[in-house]
C-alpha cells in the first residue's frame, strides 16, 4: 500500500469536511464561507495543487487573502514542518501526522497492554487456548501476540477484546 502523502490527506480531508462531498476546489471555495472548517485545508490544498494562473482565478476573498499570505512559501509542507506557518495551518498538518503515525501508535498501545494481559492471564489461570477459542480468534496470531509479544499480529480492537476478556 502506498504511504499517505500530505496532498492525498488534504484531498480526503476536504471531501470529508465538505457538505457537498467533493474535493473540487471550485465547489469548495463556494462553500468555504458557510463551512469555515474548510478554510485552512482548502488553502493548503490549493497552494499545493494549482499553478499561478489557476490560483489567480480563485474568486473567494477569504481564500484569495489566505493564499496571498502564503505567496512567499514555495513548499508549504516544509514550512509546516519547520513551524513557519500559523497555528491554524499546523493543526491541519498535525492531523495528517496523527493519521500517518496511527499504526505505530496502535502498536505502542498494544505493547503497553500486553504485560497487563499476561499478568491477568496468570492471576486468573486463563490459557491462550481458552482466549482464542472463546473469542473465536486465529490461534496462531493470538499465540504469537501473547507468547512472543508480536504486536503486529493483532489489531488494536482484538487486543482490547482480549484485555476485556481477561479482566
Amino acid at each position: 500500500m502506498k504511504p499517505l502523502t500530505f496532498k492525498g490527506f488534504l484531498k480526503a480531508y476536504l471531501t470529508e469536511l465538505s457538505l457537498c462531498g467533493s474535493s473540487s476546489i471550485r465547489k469548495l471555495e463556494k462553500e468555504v464561507d458557510s463551512n469555515l472548517r474548510l478554510s485552512e485545508p482548502l488553502v493548503l490544498y490549493a497552494k499545493m495543487t494549482l499553478n499561478e494562473e489557476q490560483l489567480s482565478k480563485i474568486k473567494n476573498k477569504r481564500v484569495r487573502g489566505a493564499l496571498k499570505d502564503l505567496e512567499s512559501y514555495n513548499d508549504v509542507e516544509q514550512a509546516l514542518q519547520e513551524k513557519r506557518l500559523s497555528e491554524a495551518y499546523r493543526k491541519v498538518y498535525n492531523s495528517y501526522l496523527v493519521k500517518t503515525n496511527r499504526v505505530k501508535n496502535e502498536e505502542h498501545t498494544k505493547s503497553l497492554m500486553l504485560p497487563r494481559i499476561k499478568e491477568l492471564q496468570q492471576k486468573k489461570h486463563i490459557t491462550n487456548y481458552r482466549i482464542y477459542t472463546d473469542l473465536h480468534l486465529n490461534p496462531g496470531n493470538v499465540n504469537d501476540f501473547l507468547t512472543n509479544g508480536n504486536v503486529s499480529k493483532l489489531s488494536l480492537k482484538t487486543a482490547e477484546m482480549i484485555y476485556d476478556y481477561v479482566s
